[in-house]
């Protein structure tokens, strides 16, 4: 169990890691205005992913 528990916060890292070095190729003004809105889901994300591990206990 403790390592699907890492595994999914392992997992949401990569996955937002990905995002951000996607979202660096943006044009400035786009990556402006989507970071912004993208931004503020981060720990939203982060609170699913807690969620998650609950299920395994």
């Amino acid at each position: 169990m403790a390592r699907d528990e890492l595994q999914v916060i392992d997992r949401t890292y990569e996955l937002l890691k990905w995002f951000l070095g996607r979202l660096a190729k943006f044009p400035r003004a786009h990556r402006y205005g989507l970071g912004q809105q993208i931004e503020p889901s981060y720990p939203q994300i982060a609170q699913i992913s807690q969620m998650s591990r609950g299920q395994y206990e």
